[in-house]
């Protein structure tokens, strides 16, 4: 459950950034960067679980 939600808060605030910052044509959210962005709670709790 805690991975579904640190997805989603992801995703929302990549979301939120994409519409403060519009002026950079260059950025997609479909980048793979950015889809890894999506994850990063999600490897961080599961790493610190595996080497507690």
């Amino acid at each position: 459950m805690a991975d579904v939600k640190t997805h989603q808060f992801n995703e929302l605030m990549i979301n939120r950034f994409f519409d403060v910052f519009t002026q950079f044509p260059n950025l997609t959210k479909n980048h793979p960067e950015i889809r890894k962005l999506y994850n990063l709670g999600k490897i961080a709790a599961k790493f610190s679980a595996n080497h507690c």
